[in-house]
């Protein structure tokens, strides 16, 4: 007897696909929690972290500790200090956090505000934390906290209003250390951060608060533009009604990380970095931001084109030792904070760092640089 070709395996789990596939996009549209859910991945945590021995991940002196935020909620920080306090550091007695007589250097203070799922100890964020604290060209204060809801911090659904005030009460953290001298405060924001990074911009204007700047790593002009981009939101960007569906983002104010937006309203200098090869947020999506930014913001920005030869993608653009001048040029340009001096052998005219159009391009590297490149592995999603 011939069987029915319904009852076949291969036509069972197409219709089940097919079902998920539908049911998907119907829930997103519907549930802002489990749009929540989507967009901040603060529930994907691979593999197991110790927070608390910061020193483990090749961070020397670094000090863990918790950041009160609004609500009752505590946020997971790191504290990494610049290289030139290494051996300052030895010396004296380890306090839990750290302490105003660390910040006398003038060196820049950097608070990192990262992306997408995980947390402040996944690999390739260690990464940029020692490009940035033990470089030769940058030797900054570092700063990284874990939002509300992402790994130690407090178990809560979180969402813009949520993260912005964790972003905010951050930079007052850093402030009081600073005694007040924000200028010396470089905030950065990757991927979903630079959505973060933008909102605080934002605020800091009716705050009246006035830090050196802000970097904006791999960032995107529109998170529904980017959710339309991303592997998974790929799939369902030819669903009929995809525009709306995604648009749910943009029209609820738990998930409004429109940069693009915020341009206007934006008071601060700003320096993005962006790859060709990014594979998750496209470069297209940040030079859209690029040139909202120079056609509506006051303070005109500077673009860095990374050298994708890298190999950076989406996560490693320290792994391009041309980021550090670009930033080390960019702190410069402010006077707000001193940096290491660093003599460089004199290079033949195709390798020396220009500007053109507001384009930083990677100059010569000295020889002498040591900062630590990590190597990638499979840990990341």
């Amino acid at each position: 007897m011939r069987r029915n070709w319904r009852s076949r395996p291969s036509f069972r789990l197409f219709s089940v696909l097919m079902a998920v596939y539908c049911i998907i996009p119907v829930v997103f549209y519907l549930s802002p929690q489990f749009r929540r859910i989507l967009i901040f991945g603060a529930y994907i945590i691979w593999p197991f972290h110790d927070y608390t021995k910061p020193e483990s991940y090749g961070l020397p002196h670094a000090k863990n500790f918790f950041i009160n935020s609004v609500g009752e909620i505590r946020l997971g920080t790191w504290y990494i200090p610049p290289r030139s306090l290494w051996n300052q550091l030895e010396n004296v007695s380890k306090s839990r956090e750290p302490e105003p007589w660390m910040f006398q250097d003038q060196r820049p203070v950097i608070i990192y505000f990262h992306g997408h799922a995980n947390c402040r100890a996944c690999q390739y964020r260690i990464g940029l934390y020692k490009t940035l604290s033990q470089s030769n060209k940058l030797d900054a204060h570092v700063f990284t906290i874990d939002y509300r809801g992402f790994a130690d911090s407090t178990k809560v659904l979180p969402d813009r209003e949520g993260v912005l005030h964790d972003a905010i009460v951050t930079f007052d953290y850093v402030r009081k250390l600073l005694k007040n001298n924000e200028s010396r405060i470089l905030i950065w924001g990757h991927s979903l951060g630079t959505g973060v990074a933008m909102q605080l911009a934002d605020a800091f204007t009716e705050l009246k608060r006035s830090p050196m700047g802000v970097v904006l790593e791999a960032p995107f002009n529109s998170l529904v533009e980017a959710s339309m981009e991303w592997p998974l939101g790929r799939i369902f960007k030819y669903f009929p009604g995809s525009s709306i569906i995604f648009g749910t983002l943009r029209d609820n104010d738990e998930t409004f990380f429109e940069s693009e937006q915020l341009a206007a309203s934006v008071r601060l200098p700003i320096l993005i970095l962006h790859s060709t090869d990014d594979g998750l947020v496209p470069y297209r999506l940040g030079q859209k931001l690029l040139d909202r930014l120079r056609a509506m913001c006051p303070v005109q920005p500077t673009f860095y084109k990374v050298n994708d030869t890298y190999g950076p993608g989406h996560r490693y653009i320290y792994t391009d030792p041309g980021m550090q001048t670009a930033v080390a040029d960019f702190i410069r340009s402010l006077g707000k904070a001193e940096l290491p001096i660093v003599e460089e052998k004199p290079t033949d005219k195709s390798s020396v760092s220009e500007r053109k159009d507001g384009i930083a391009v990677p100059s010569a590297i000295s020889k002498t640089d040591s900062t630590p490149v990590e190597h990638r592995n499979s840990e990341e999603l």
